[in-house]
């Protein structure tokens, strides 16, 4: 009957009308970006802000193939320089090998015991570090099982990093995994004249600088 009729064309109009909205909010949806990372590290479960970075340019390694880029990501309240560091704050270094001599190569790096193009060999983040009297708390990496990896992007002048590596903090065995995020530009300082044999830690590296000056 017409009743009947209605009914059925009704219920395929709500069905249909249904369909397509579901599909509408599916597409928008999908156009909607993924916020953006923040610039932040963290480990044993805190997260730690960071505002600015370097790029340390060391020179030529002993095998006359990759350079030595080391990465200095901090927090505000931390500042760094050729002639001084100082501040308290966060402090998060990679220690990279690429295979350009101008930039660090965007690629992925990982672990490796003696350096090459595309590997690290050095990690450790500090956590509420006092630079002046050398005291916070320190996370070093864990050479037994190291991680990784470390990929580094770049458009541009903008450097995008992303980080992953295992870590002890200093004094115990206790491995930490460490992950980290970091996008912008990088303010490249030229240490190749100070270059080293032996290069440990941030902690000793930013020790070297102070007493050169």
């Amino acid at each position: 009957n017409k009743s009947s009729q209605s009914m059925k064309n009704h219920t395929q109009i709500v069905i249909l009308v249904l369909f397509i909205s579901t599909m509408f909010l599916s597409s928008c949806k999908k156009d909607t970006p993924d916020p953006e990372p923040k610039s932040e590290f963290t480990v044993a479960g805190q997260s730690y802000a960071l505002s600015k970075g370097y790029l340390l340019y060391w020179g030529l390694n002993s095998d006359s193939l990759s350079v030595d880029w080391d990465v200095l990501l901090v927090s505000d309240g931390v500042y760094y320089s050729a002639d001084s560091v100082g501040g308290t704050g966060q402090a998060l270094y990679l220690d990279l090998n690429s295979s350009s001599n101008t930039e660090l190569s965007p690629g992925t790096y990982m672990f490796a015991n003696q350096r090459a193009a595309g590997t690290f060999v050095d990690a450790s983040v500090l956590i509420a570090y006092d630079f002046a009297a050398d005291d916070g708390v320190e996370y070093y990496l864990n050479t037994d099982v190291p991680g990784g990896p470390i990929v580094v992007k770049k458009s541009g002048s903008i450097y995008e990093l992303e980080v992953g590596f295992n870590a002890n903090r200093d004094g115990s065995t206790v491995n930490q995994p460490v992950t980290g995020y970091f996008k912008g530009q990088l303010n490249v300082l030229d240490f190749s004249m100070m270059r080293t044999t032996q290069k440990k830690a941030i902690r000793d590296r930013l020790q070297l600088i102070k007493i050169s000056r």
